[in-house]
């Protein structure tokens, strides 16, 4: 005997077909999505280093222009102790090939490795730099000087205003610098000094870099370990001023004027001057 349904029976049988659909179609569609979005996490970052990106290939070209390669075979701590490979990839890595005038406090005399590593890396990483250091210990920067008569080294106190201007003055007949790294002394009067005198020098769109910012935590550098304490003027305290003046358009910092970037990582903040 066939089955007879009332018209009642038949409307909430439609309903119920149609809400078995409209799920069994959402299913489907969020299956795919999570498909498409496990693709997209299987694509590399533009920012892996050769090494990393082939696991079968852990030797780097001997005409390779990486530079943690480049870095490790110089002894830099700037890719073992620290991991600056992927700012420097970044922001240096679209230098090579060009004209590029470049400044690094801290020659790395106080390293257990001595100095030089970074000099070296430099030459290499940007064939042709204009390369000027920074260096206080006047023995250690005398010295390597004597075994490299190329170097330009400037000897002077960081946290000298007096000194940073007349290098300023000095240093720039030619032109002003693409890149000024401070990896010198790490105290906060050293580091917000620095920046300060040097920014000026910056040519418009090169870029400032500050290496060491955790020391911004440390008591012993002068920092604020609790990030609290409204009586300490840190480094990356000064770096959030820049970040506040440039959200809210205010000019508290002299060098918010000409701030286009402030751009982070740990340890480290590279500082983009406006073209």
């Amino acid at each position: 005997m066939p089955l007879t349904l009332t018209v009642k029976q038949r409307r909430w049988l439609c309903v119920a077909f149609c809400f078995c659909l409209t799920f069994f179609l959402i299913a489907v569609y969020r299956k795919q999505e999570l498909k498409a979005k496990a693709r997209v996490f299987r694509y590399p970052s533009p920012f892996v280093t050769q090494s990393n990106h082939d696991e079968h290939n852990t030797e780097t070209k001997p005409n390779s222009t990486n530079f943690e390669a480049i870095a490790r075979k110089h002894g830099t701590n700037k890719v073992t102790s620290h991991k600056y490979q992927f700012m420097y990839e970044k922001h240096l890595g679209p230098l090579q090939g060009k004209p590029v005038k470049f400044l690094e406090i801290g020659l790395g005399c106080n390293m257990d490795y001595g100095p030089g590593a970074s000099y070296h890396t430099w030459l290499e990483f940007l064939p042709g730099v204009d390369l000027y250091f920074i260096e206080n210990d006047r023995i250690c920067a005398e010295t390597f000087k004597a075994k490299n008569p190329n170097a330009h080294i400037a000897i002077g106190d960081q946290a000298s205003v007096k000194f940073l201007t007349q290098f300023a003055n000095e240093s720039t007949h030619d032109g002003l610098f693409d890149v000024i790294i401070d990896d010198g002394g790490h105290g906060m009067v050293e580091q917000i000094t620095s920046l300060e005198e040097l920014w000026k020098i910056v040519n418009p769109g090169g870029l400032y870099v500050i290496e060491d910012l955790q020391t911004s935590y440390q008591e012993h550098w002068g920092g604020d370990s609790s990030g609290r304490d409204t009586r300490k003027h840190t480094t990356m305290k000064y770096v959030y001023g820049l970040l506040d003046d440039m959200m809210a358009g205010w000019t508290k910092h002299s060098i918010s004027r000409s701030l286009e970037s402030v751009d982070c990582m740990t340890e480290i903040c590279v500082l983009r001057k406006t073209a």
